[in-house]
């Protein structure tokens, strides 16, 4: 798969992708792979696109995780 950035408050980070989920109701989701986040949610697959890659990962949402906080040189 391609990869991406997700920009943090910190700096930047790579992802290595947005899994898609293709809904009951025929709409897409887009699943942040860093802060488990609902990215954007669109009724057609290539729209989420945009959505990806201006996300920007909530430091708050990855201390659940255990994740570390993440810095421009991690």
């Amino acid at each position: 798969m391609p990869e991406r950035y997700a920009s943090l408050t910190m700096g930047a980070r790579r992802v290595t992708w947005f899994p898609h989920r293709h809904n009951p109701n025929g709409a897409w989701d887009s699943i942040c792979s860093v802060c488990m986040a609902t990215v954007a949610t669109v009724d057609v697959e290539g729209d989420l696109r945009l959505r990806e890659i201006t996300h920007i990962c909530s430091l708050n949402r990855l201390h659940p995780f255990g994740a570390k906080t993440l810095t421009s040189d991690g």
